[in-house]
């Protein structure tokens, strides 16, 4: 039975704690909550989000890509539960040519990242080896990437938050964006790796041989894979907002700004 541990901003079950279900008949079970899943797109591939009662980290897309693994407890966030990671996740998706995306991707998920020393480096939310990922730095900024090619949030995000994390690509550019809002972009001009065979990581970094690294320290929900590419307007809908002014910084050219051209990238 996986228990509820307490964290910031939600409620802890106690060992032996009397819970809807148990013995006593009086007991009224709990609805279900609705599950997050965008089962309307057609492009869904994968959603874990962790509300399914019976099996955890079943996928809500309808396509059978089950999450099996370790190292995470149950959380609650907000009406919906979610996992908790402590560095210990080895949480997979088996390895699907479902989940092999060459040109149209969009990814996205709630993550809220722990404080932990920089000098533990990255951890990861989610990985399809050598493919795509995106990962929380030691210097605060959500990370992007495919293949080798990657792009960061032009403003640092503090831990102990939670943050909606989208990433989309469309054989042009990869963008980043946070709470709804672009927050990041490069152009890049080619496909993504569709070589990696270990399966799809959550709260981990997966490696050859299904070996797990940069583990994820803090909370996961709602993941999510689409093979097509989200709008600006999609993404911010999809974070819960009507409104999503673009992050001025992101207009650069710096460290982790557009870096490239700007009309390919709004």
């Amino acid at each position: 039975m996986l228990l509820v541990v307490p964290a910031c901003g939600f409620t802890a079950r106690t060992p032996g704690e009397d819970m809807p279900g148990d013995d006593d008949p009086t007991d009224e079970p709990p609805p279900p909550a609705a599950r997050k899943c965008t089962k309307t797109d057609s492009s869904l591939r994968l959603c874990i989000d962790f509300d399914d009662e019976v099996a955890l980290t079943s996928d809500g897309s309808g396509r059978g890509h089950d999450a099996t693994g370790s190292g995470y407890m149950v959380m609650n966030r907000d009406s919906e539960q979610a996992v908790e990671v402590a560095g210990t996740a080895q949480l997979v998706v088996a390895e699907s040519s479902d989940l092999d995306l060459a040109t149209e991707l969009t990814v996205t998920l709630l993550a809220q990242p722990a404080n932990r020393p920089p000098s533990q480096g990255s951890y990861w939310a989610l990985d399809n080896n050598r493919q795509y990922f995106i990962s929380y730095e030691d210097d605060g900024d959500f990370r992007c990437g495919i293949g080798s090619a990657t792009v960061d949030s032009v403003i640092p995000v503090p831990p102990g938050n939670w943050y909606h994390v989208a990433c989309t690509f469309d054989r042009g550019a990869l963008k980043l964006f946070i709470d709804g809002r672009l927050a990041g972009c490069r152009t890049i001009a080619e496909t993504i790796p569709t070589n990696g065979t270990e399966g799809l990581a959550i709260g981990a970094n997966v490696g050859s041989g299904t070996t797990f690294s940069n583990q994820f320290v803090g909370g996961l929900d709602n993941i999510q894979v689409f093979a097509r590419t989200f709008s600006i307007s999609e993404v911010c809908s999809a974070a819960g907002y009507s409104s999503c002014p673009v992050w001025p910084e992101t207009t650069g050219n710096g460290p982790g700004g557009f870096g490239g051209s700007l009309g390919a990238c709004l």
